[in-house]
């Protein structure tokens, strides 16, 4: 169930990016980038599960370009994910984002600008 999601959004990650991780990368040369983070489940009834998943979007170095280029990069991930409106995919149904938030992720001991996109799903356990 939770690889299943996760896979998921790698697939329509990469559908978009061809820099798409699992882990926060060690080596700022492969900024900007996409990282799928770990799945999160909450239950919603007894055999249905909210599902959920952190996408982030990392862009460049701090400097001219740099802030629009992440913006871009985030708005094309968003769209790839179908927004709030959703992406059909064949494993775990309809994947939606539902909060787009700003942030700051440490690579290599250095902030980088960053999105977080929730992206959510509800999973069926039987």
């Amino acid at each position: 169930m939770l690889a299943d999601l996760r896979a998921a959004c790698v697939t329509v990650a990469e559908t978009v990016s061809e820099h798409v991780w699992s882990t926060l990368p060690d080596d700022v040369s492969e900024l900007p980038c996409v990282v799928i983070g770990l799945p999160e489940l909450g239950p919603e009834s007894e055999v249905v599960f909210d599902a959920s998943c952190d996408v982030y979007v990392i862009g460049g170095r701090n400097g001219a370009g740099h802030e629009d280029e992440l913006i871009t990069l985030t708005d094309v991930v968003l769209a790839a994910f179908g927004g709030s409106r959703g992406h059909k995919s064949s494993t775990v149904g309809v994947l939606a984002v539902d909060t787009v938030r700003p942030t700051r992720l440490n690579i290599a001991g250095t902030e980088f600008p960053a999105y977080t996109l929730s992206v959510a799903t509800s999973l069926t356990t039987c």
